[in-house]
């Protein structure tokens, strides 16, 4: 079966979400119970597991990165979902070097305009160019 990757990002994206507002134990979001559809195949959920471990591996590196090209935000002005997005972004910036830059803030730009406020999608975008730029 193949890797259905925007689903695997909404996984993470949802255990980290989960993870912040209600700093529930890794252990317990791993499995992405939740996940009932069937449409999370098995290879789906490990490339989203990859990305939930990967985030909370390296969120303080992630965080800082973020901020440097932030402007003069500091994490607490930040909407939730658009830390996370851009926390899982740049993970895959930073790590995933298999994955296009494009490719990764493509994806970032439609999580931000299917989960999060109206013109976060130009906040999160901003963000992660400049990332990409730095990285290249």
């Amino acid at each position: 079966m193949a890797i259905n990757r925007h689903l695997s990002r909404i996984l993470a994206l949802q255990a980290l979400y989960q993870h912040e507002l209600m700093e529930t134990e890794k252990e317990k979001m791993q499995n992405f119970d939740w996940e009932d559809s069937g449409k999370a195949n098995p290879e789906t959920k490990e490339f989203g597991y990859e990305l939930l471990q990967g985030v909370l591996k390296h969120r303080p590196q992630l965080m800082e990165e973020i901020l440097k090209n932030a402007g003069n935000r500091t994490e607490e002005d930040f909407v939730l979902m658009d830390k996370i997005i851009l926390l899982l972004s740049t993970y895959s910036l930073l790590y995933q070097k298999d994955i296009p830059a494009n490719v990764i803030i493509n994806e970032a730009i439609i999580l931000a305009k299917e989960f999060s406020q109206m013109a976060s999608y130009k906040f999160v975008n901003g963000i992660l160019d400049a990332i990409r730029k730095k990285t290249k």
